[in-house]
């Protein structure tokens, strides 16, 4: 196409140059000389091929906007959700998991209840702010008042002191290192944020061999900020 309006314009030139334009209406009622005639019909052409150009270079250009928009998002998720992470491993392993909030000395309240000497938590306060600034409100409830069973309570506010409930108190062995954990995004959207959280695990062996562990997760956006969606360990 582009060949064919430049093949054009220089046989208009030609016609001119051999007199001809006498034997044409349409080219006798050109008034300017053949060189304006030249110069015009170049201009238009690098006029069109530039416009043609600065439409595909756009075009060329606007995908890689929207990657770096998307790759930012999640570069921001990620942080969040070690955040999160973080604060889940204090709940997971040292508080609802394989392990207990340290206890002692005498019983506070009948013969089970004993008052929490973990250092982390100065009051029950502490403890219940912990949970809910991590996980959404259905697991920060089940945690604080259905734990380990329905109905029951691991740890229990007496005036104001964090305590156990030694009846349910308990530990097993736990193998995962998250010293190092790296987060993967794996779906992102307004609300939800679907993720892999990828640890070390080193099982009791004659010969123990660090492997890496991985545990999939997932995060809400609750009024108005993210949270686990459930207990991860």
């Amino acid at each position: 196409m582009k060949k064919y309006k430049i093949m054009t314009a220089a046989a208009a030139v030609a016609l001119l140059l051999t007199g001809c334009g006498e034997q044409s209406g349409t080219i006798t009622t050109i008034t300017v000389s053949e060189t304006e005639t030249i110069s015009e019909t170049e201009t238009i052409s690098e006029t069109k091929m530039t416009s043609v150009s600065e439409t595909s270079h756009t075009e060329e250009t606007a995908p890689e906007t929207s990657e770096t928009d998307t790759s930012a998002s999640e570069e921001d998720m990620e942080k969040t959700i070690s955040e999160l992470f973080e604060r889940n491993i204090i709940c997971s392993v040292y508080a609802f998991g394989s392990a207990d909030l340290a206890w002692g000395g005498e019983p506070v309240s009948g013969d089970n209840i004993y008052k929490v000497t973990d250092d982390r938590f100065s009051s029950y306060s502490d403890l219940e702010s912990l949970v809910r600034n991590t996980y959404c409100k259905a697991t920060a409830d089940m945690l604080l008042y259905d734990f380990p069973y329905e109905g029951t309570q691991l740890y229990v506010d007496v005036d104001g002191m964090l305590c156990i409930n030694a009846d349910y108190a308990g530990g097993k062995g736990y193998y995962v290192d998250w010293t190092d954990t790296k987060i993967i995004i794996d779906s992102l959207t307004a609300d939800r944020c679907e993720f892999t959280a990828v640890g070390s695990i080193t099982e009791p062996a004659d010969e123990p061999i660090a492997e890496e562990y991985r545990v999939s997760g997932a995060a809400v956006y609750e009024d108005g900020k993210w949270l686990l969606e459930y207990l991860m360990s």
